[in-house]
């Protein structure tokens, strides 16, 4: 009995001292509140004038979806289907977005030639410039120089001469790997591009986003992307359909060349015996007429295979279609003043009730 008495006496120590310190702990933050809320003001300060000193950006945005309208039915379905043809295609989306953050797709569009801040170059030259001015291209920090030395092949200052090909030696294949970081990002997401992509998995709208402090540089980089993945997506998706077709379209072409030679010999061979034939006229002009009517029956099953290659191909290209592009002048991307007031009021007051609460803690301990 006197065990459970002395239990929830101290129980009771317990909790009075809790509220007894937690009351302590207020009244000094309430001390110190016009310190707390001078120092929530300056971080308030701080944080707004932040927000005006940074530049704004500009997003090109570029929206588009692939058709992925599969028509296969009826008879034509069961057609395909026989020569391996048929069946539904689905399109991935991320590949999709995947392929445009790709080398193969980004570099083509390097070396096409636009004009930014009325200055005509190529895209990427003029990429080079943004990021030189963003001190983001050839710029070695001191832990690298210190681990390795200077850099063999600096590309502070480099600018493409000419568009790729076999004379790009190490400095140029250095710059297209940089600029293609510069560009897509790492692939761990570590780094975040001048280019990210999204897409709406319910409505399957694509976007390509270009965001610089270039709005001209930003348009051109997100419709030249889109034209050269649109072009090189189309192609690889046909790809293997495209080379049925063009095997069977050669396959009928030499059926109607070798016809066309059966009819002329046999034409020729009726004008040379005027219609007077021997015994082994007949059994020539026979063989002859036996031929035609052979790679007639060849020729008429050729041109049934072309067409339902043709309908293949024409059927499994996808459409991608465009839906908003990106148009200059573009809105500007700044700070909110809102969020940055906001933002300097939460830290503020967190840093400084921080301060109060472990000054008071030191001096309460060393007392």
């Amino acid at each position: 009995m006197r065990n459970q008495q002395s239990e929830q006496s101290n129980d009771d120590l317990s909790f009075r001292e809790v509220l007894l310190t937690t009351s302590d702990y207020l009244s000094e933050i309430w001390k110190k509140k016009f310190w707390i809320a001078l120092f929530c003001g300056i971080m308030m300060a701080i944080f707004l004038l932040s927000a005006f000193l940074t530049r704004p950006t500009f997003p090109g945005v570029l929206t588009f979806m692939v058709n992925e309208e599969d028509s296969n039915s009826g008879n034509i379905g069961g057609l395909l289907g026989q020569f391996g043809l048929g069946g539904s295609s689905e399109y991935n989306l991320d590949r999709i977005l995947e392929l445009s953050k790709s080398r193969r797709v980004s570099q083509n569009i390097l070396f096409d030639t636009v004009v930014v801040q009325g200055k005509a170059d190529m895209i990427a030259n003029h990429t080079i410039d943004y990021l030189e001015s963003e001190r983001e291209w050839g710029n070695l920090n001191i832990l690298y120089k210190l681990l390795y030395g200077n850099d063999p092949l600096p590309l502070k200052g480099f600018r493409f001469k000419h568009p790729v090909d076999s004379l790009f030696g190490p400095l140029e294949n250095k710059a297209l790997k940089a600029l293609h970081i510069k560009l897509a990002g790492t692939p761990d997401g570590g780094k975040i591009g001048l280019i990210t992509t999204d897409y709406s998995e319910d409505s399957g709208i694509m976007k390509l986003i270009a965001e610089t402090h270039r709005p001209e540089l930003s348009a051109h980089l997100a419709t030249y992307l889109y034209e050269e993945l649109s072009r090189y997506y189309i192609a690889k998706s046909t790809e293997k359909h495209k080379a049925t077709y063009e095997i069977v379209k050669t396959k009928s072409d030499s059926i109607a060349a070798a016809l066309n030679t059966a009819q002329y010999n046999l034409a020729a061979f009726n004008d040379q015996n005027l219609n007077i034939f021997r015994n082994k006229d007949k059994l020539t002009e026979q063989r002859l007429l036996i031929e035609i009517e052979k790679l007639m029956a060849m020729y008429a099953k050729a041109e049934e295979n072309l067409q339902v290659a043709d309908f293949t191909l024409k059927n499994k290209t996808p459409y991608i279609d465009i839906i908003d592009e990106p148009i200059l002048p573009l809105v500007a991307n700044r700070p909110s003043i809102v969020q940055a007031l906001i933002r300097g009021m939460i830290l503020g007051l967190i840093l400084s009730l921080l301060f109060v609460i472990v000054r008071k803690l030191i001096r309460d301990t060393l007392a």
